[in-house]
């Protein structure tokens, strides 16, 4: 079999063929090369902002601007385009696992967003999602994915492209395998490695996540909340409390003694 091109090929082809590349960045999996199979810490993020930086022309900002969190702000960003509008070359979709997760029962709204990517050619030319494993976000856009790179040791990864083989016994049901792309291990030329971030970028990148979650860790916890006390879990009571509760009881004895 033909060793297929290296990665920068398709991402070039992307910016000025007009394709469409979605790849996902993953960590806690293992491909060719032994991995530390590690869901978080490995630098699935740091990979993916490096590659949309270098895309959007070694522009942080612009990095920036096409960063997204929740599946709403893709759609904000992705919106179609209209004479003069110029094509993004890069979106980052972090922490899908969160968000999209793979679950039993896929949301229609879910379904409804990987159908509208699957459009989003003319508005964007790689779309880069980062989750611990593959199979970790909601089906359809796990279809979607074309490349996977798995981050196998902190600041080194390779490429797999996901191809389908025509099922010719079930010709309704492709076959689907991973062919190696690129990846060497060690730290000569031809490495496939990758930088930390500079200090100010992952302080920045930091806040920005941060931002992101405290809307959810609100809503979260009011369900938990929720949760806890419809199964009598609530948080044991205070010292304070427990007076308090002594109080109120006390003075209601009183007040029927008193009305007796």
């Amino acid at each position: 079999m033909n060793q297929p091109p290296p990665l920068a090929y398709y991402l070039s082809e992307a910016l000025s063929h007009d394709y469409f590349v979605p790849l996902i960045v993953t960590s806690m999996t293992k491909g060719k090369f032994k991995s530390m199979n590690l869901p978080f810490g490995l630098g699935k993020t740091t990979l993916a902002l490096w590659i949309s930086y270098v895309l959007h022309g070694k522009d942080w900002d612009k990095t920036f601007a096409d960063l997204t969190y929740y599946p709403s702000e893709m759609v904000d960003i992705l919106v179609p385009n209209k004479d003069g509008l110029e094509k993004r070359p890069a979106v980052v979709a972090d922490d899908l696992q969160l968000t999209c997760p793979a679950d039993v029962s896929v949301p229609r709204v879910v379904r409804r967003l990987a159908g509208y990517l699957s459009t989003n050619r003319p508005e964007v030319s790689v779309l880069i999602m980062t989750a611990p494993n593959i199979s970790s976000i909601a089906a359809p856009l796990r279809r979607l994915v074309a490349f996977e790179l798995i981050v196998w040791e902190r600041g080194h990864y390779e490429v797999q492209q996901i191809v389908y083989h025509k099922n010719f016994r079930n010709p309704l049901q492709d076959l689907m395998n991973l062919q190696f792309v690129e990846g060497k291990s060690g730290d000569g030329e031809d490495a496939t490695t990758f930088d930390p971030l500079p200090t100010e970028i992952l302080q920045r990148y930091n806040t920005w996540r941060a931002e992101k979650k405290a809307p959810y860790a609100a809503e979260l916890k009011k369900e938990l909340l929720n949760y806890e006390r419809k199964r009598g879990m609530e948080e044991a009571p205070t010292e304070a409390k427990v007076k308090e509760a002594a109080q109120i009881m006390v003075a209601a004895r009183r007040a029927k003694r008193r009305a007796v």
